[in-house]
């Protein structure tokens, strides 16, 4: 096997990991509704939508970023569950590849590989409860800090 065919071999391995993972995490769309976290930001999306803000007409213990985030979104196309769970799962890939770019600047890119796969995994484990407004900043920090470490 010749040199420029081994790697383009590896190139479309390396590609073809991020494309699993994306698929990995996409296979949470049909899991069944959490209806009150899930509930919770879409109605608060939806009471954006309708003029409301945050903390002067509804309490909320979330910031308000995700809220404004899905009601622009909401505001493009219908305002669904599906849209909303889309919209979560291309966050949660977008997470997915910051965490492999950070990794990557301080190891090789094969050994990256292993925090991605890392967070990929408990991402897709982890039901359509909003991850980015978990209450446990400290304890994900510290696992992404640990993946990073392995």
């Amino acid at each position: 096997m010749s040199g420029s065919r081994r790697a383009r071999l590896r190139a479309i391995l390396f590609y073809l990991l991020f494309v699993l993972g994306f698929l990995l995490l996409f296979t949470q769309i049909k899991s069944a509704a959490n209806l009150y976290d899930e509930g919770l930001v879409l109605t608060n999306a939806e009471r954006i939508r309708a003029g409301e803000v945050p903390y002067r007409d509804f309490w909320t213990m979330y910031g308000p970023g995700y809220f404004y985030a899905l009601a622009g979104l909401f505001s493009l196309v219908k305002p669904t569950i599906l849209v909303a769970r889309l919209f979560d799962t291309a966050l949660r890939f977008l997470l997915t590849l910051e965490v492999y770019l950070l990794s990557r600047t301080v190891t090789s890119r094969w050994v990256a590989l292993l925090p991605y796969a890392f967070v990929t995994f408990w991402l897709a484990t982890i039901r359509f409860t909003p991850i980015r407004l978990s209450p446990r900043p400290a304890r994900s920090c510290w696992l992404l800090w640990l993946s990073g470490a392995i």
